[in-house]
């Protein structure tokens, strides 16, 4: 169960009769709190009688938040990764294939590209192929995001920013963490536009914790939750804070009530756009921590979800399950019994998988109130069984040896695989599934709205953190992969100011890490880096805000079409496709052009590198262009304040049913 009969009665014993300073409604205030009596908050007065049990009862629809099991498909159900991608993501590139290369086509036209033949570099054997990748950094990641999307989305006209149509152009997109709450809400919505999300579907403005700002509607919040979660719990599965936290996200992101308890992210398949090849395919990240470890090693392997498969390409598993039928364990590839699990991949719950960090911060709080703090660990525990910052999911890689490597299956002969949030491993920018050679993707937009110290803003470390994952010595290598662009460090990023503007890395095919002097399918992509950037808006809002006014997520929106079009500039358009076509016309032997060389001098990184002992350069940039100061507020839930509401939630609800 999700409240315990036993932790209903501690909860009971530490706070009759204790006042909490609380910050749910509309402002600070003293709440008396007696769980064995009525309660009184904020003007409301709350009985425990069967009117109000009633009108909870009446929320629950017959979707159902529970797997449930299936005949197996086959014996085996493993896929070998060596073979490529899967049946179903190619037919997916194959009728996507068309349709970038119009987008492309308009695009480059738009560029005014001079000594170019385009149609020598687009063709369905080998254009130019493009991946978008979303960091992570929770609702600041999401927003940010949200801004580069409807910056680069044709639907708002050809001509609407300097990058319009690069959305349509583009094989892939990514998202870990805060990026995965984007790429996994436009995905699940029929890959709706910006607008038409934000204004009838995002409920930012509104508290992921305490959403509705009404203490009646607040305990039907949650006693739906505690309802779904019971549901998984009876049909016999563990449950855990991730869990908690999908559901309450899917309620913010998914345009369904109660925000699809019922809807798995290998139902995108089955919407329109997928079917028709109309946008990227989506990939969402997480990390593998292994058993017994607190920290995530940056060679952990790395996992990915898609609409039609679950796994990793890393050495130690490079195998992958369909999608559909996560939640089944196995061993060594083979089923168990006769019986799969279906409906285990809950979109929720893969994006709450990536985005773990925010279930760390709750575990690992310490509360000055030792009441509250207590109580909070009992909670916990009441939840899951895995009192920990992890997914736990059914094992599909026990007794697992991949065939084509010597590398560790650390999940080898345990029950449960834990995986955490995709940017645990400091690879904050989810490039890593666009640089396997089975993709052939040829140029990343690599977009970083990560908060480094000290003042949140990128500092470029998540490139620097992916290059050294490539460059660790042979014997700790877990991954065959194509190889990066050189990348330099921190201080360099900064002292230069290539976290401050867009800047390109490996601009120069054979000048990368794969160390070739041919250029082929498996050179490593150009990668382009869009830094968060203040031009109209000061978007470094902290990762921890869990509730955002309207009025801020339209600046940080403008603000990031802004920053991502270089204010609409037209010399960007150009340098961007130059970007887009480099591998092309380097497989094909073709010259760059004087045009596009220019571009290079100057958006590339030239390769120079400033000392870091020699550099005491403190980030701190200011706002560039038609500065707004905003007087909306966002509302950051400190771990103290979600410590003492979720406490007076555990009470009241364990009390009334």
């Amino acid at each position: 169960m999700f409240f315990s009969t036993s932790f209903a009665q501690k909860v009971a014993a530490a706070l009759a009769g204790v006042t909490l300073t609380t910050h749910l409604v509309g402002g600070v205030s003293a709440v008396p709190i007696d769980v064995l009596n009525e309660e009184v908050y904020e003007g409301f007065e709350i009985e425990r009688d069967s009117e109000l049990i009633t009108s909870l009862t009446k929320r629950h629809t017959d979707a159902s938040y529970a797997p449930r099991f299936v005949d197996c498909p086959s014996d085996y159900m493993l896929r070998d990764a060596t073979l490529g991608v899967s049946d179903g993501e190619k037919a997916f590139l194959d009728k996507r294939t068309p349709v970038i290369n119009e987008a492309m086509n308009t695009f480059l036209k738009r560029a005014n590209l001079k000594d170019l033949n385009i149609s020598e570099v687009i063709t369905d054997e080998d254009g130019p192929r493009l991946g978008i990748a979303f960091s992570g950094g929770g609702f600041r990641a999401m927003i940010n995001g949200a801004g580069v999307v409807k910056a680069m989305d044709s639907r708002y006209g050809s001509n609407y920013t300097s990058v319009s149509g690069l959305l349509q152009s583009a094989m892939y997109v990514t998202g870990l963490s805060g990026g995965s709450w984007l790429v996994g809400s436009i995905s699940i919505n029929n890959f709706s536009n910006i607008t038409f999300l934000k204004d009838n579907v995002w409920d930012l403005s509104d508290g992921i914790f305490f959403p509705k700002s009404n203490f009646v509607k607040d305990l039907i919040y949650y006693h739906d939750l505690k309802h779904e979660i019971d549901e998984k719990a009876d049909a016999g599965f563990n449950t855990s804070i991730t869990d908690v936290w999908g559901r309450a996200l899917s309620r913010h992101l998914i345009d369904a009530e109660r925000g699809g308890p019922n809807i798995t992210f290998s139902s995108i398949r089955n919407q329109s756009w997928f079917q028709n090849g109309e946008f990227p395919y989506p990939i969402i990240v997480a990390d593998s921590r292994y058993p017994d470890e607190k920290l995530v090693a940056m060679n952990s392997t790395i996992y990915e979800f898609s609409p039609y498969e679950f796994g990793s390409w890393d050495n130690a598993i490079k195998s992958f399950l369909p999608m559909e039928y996560l939640g089944t364990a196995l061993h060594n590839g083979s089923k168990t019994s006769s019986r799969c699990v279906r409906q285990f991949d809950n979109a929720g719950f893969v994006m709450g998988t990536s985005s773990t960090l925010f279930n760390a911060a709750l575990l690992r709080y310490e509360g000055s109130n030792s009441t509250i703090s207590n109580l909070f660990k009992d909670f916990l525990e009441d939840l899951s069984e895995h009192y920990d910052d992890i997914a736990a999911y059914p094992n599909p890689y026990q007794y697992y040896k991949s065939n084509h490597s010597n590398a560790t299956n650390y999940f080898y002969d345990t029950k449960y695989l834990n995986l955490v949030d995709g940017g645990e491993d400091n690879q904050n920018i989810p490039i890593w599934p666009l640089l396997h050679p089975q993709r052939y993707v040829d140029t990343v937009f690599a977009v970083d709205s990560s908060a480094n110290k000290p003042y949140a803003w990128p500092n470029g470390s998540s490139l620097v953190n992916t290059y050294k994952r490539m460059v660790e010595t042979p014997s700790q290598r877990n991954f065959d992969v194509r190889g990066f662009p050189y990348i330099p460090d921190e201080a360099t990023f900064v002292s230069l100011g290539l976290n401050s503007r867009p800047t390109f890395f490996g601009c120069d095919g054979r000048n990368t890490t794969l160390n070739s002097s041919v250029v082929n399918n498996k050179t490593p992509p150009l990668v382009v880096y869009l830094p968060n950037a203040p031009w109209t808006f000061d978007s470094n809002i902290s990762t921890f805000d869990l509730s955002i006014d309207d009025d801020d997520v339209d600046d940080i929106i403008k603000n990031s079409v802004i920053n991502v079009s270089q204010n609409n500039s037209e010399t960007f358009t150009t340098c961007i496709a130059c970007a887009l076509i480099q591998r092309s016309l380097e497989r094909k032997n073709m010259s760059t052009t004087s045009q596009c060389k220019q571009c290079f001098s100057d958006y590339c990184w030239n390769g120079t590198v400033v000392s870091s002992k020699d550099t005491t350069i403190v980030y701190n940039p200011t706002l560039r262009a038609n500065a707004v100061t905003s007087t909306a507020s966002t509302t950051v839930f400190s771990a103290q304040v979600m410590y003492a509401a979720m406490a007076i939630v555990a009470s009241i609800i364990s009390t009334i049913f």
